[in-house]
């Protein structure tokens, strides 16, 4: 009989266990999409970089290597510096990407169109992500963000 009532505890352990991750999760969602939005309205702020069309012809080889590594198109290209970038963190947050690099180190911020980005996704059921936006800082890639064309805009000048 022991046996009985302990297998049911664990069974409510377990269902209280699976409803508490769901929480969790739903509540890490909410923050990945609000962190999304800030730095989405931060990218279309961003006032040190330079609109596709006066990119340099490094800057779109740059992006164009990114975009094939999605086996996708660079959609967009500007060229900016690391503290831009750095400064591109949610409110009260510190990016601390390129220690050893100064703030006015360029850097190149990628828009990349793709059928799917591997990301960190939007939920079940939902459809995948399909743009991403990465930062080549001295030839090397960082991912910033994933989400969808209708809701990560690429900035104007």
């Amino acid at each position: 009989m022991a046996h009985v009532r302990l297998a049911a505890a664990r069974s409510v352990i377990d269902q209280e266990s699976t409803t508490h991750m769901r929480l969790a999760g739903m509540a890490r969602l909410r923050l990945v999409f609000a962190t999304l939005i800030l730095m989405a309205s931060s990218l279309a702020a961003c006032a040190n970089a330079a609109a596709s069309p006066d990119a340099s012809a490094l800057a779109a080889r740059e992006c164009a290597t990114a975009a094939a590594g999605y086996a996708g198109t660079a959609v967009g290209v500007f060229e900016t510096t690391v503290g831009t970038i750095r400064g591109m963190a949610p409110r009260g947050g510190f990016d601390s990407r390129w220690p050893g690099l100064p703030a006015d180190h360029a850097a190149v911020i990628c828009y990349i169109d793709a059928e799917e980005i591997p990301a960190p996704g939007p939920g079940p059921g939902a459809p995948p992500y399909n743009r991403a936006v990465i930062a080549v800082v001295d030839g090397t890639q960082d991912f910033l963000m994933a989400g969808h064309r209708d809701t990560l805009p690429i900035p104007s000048s």
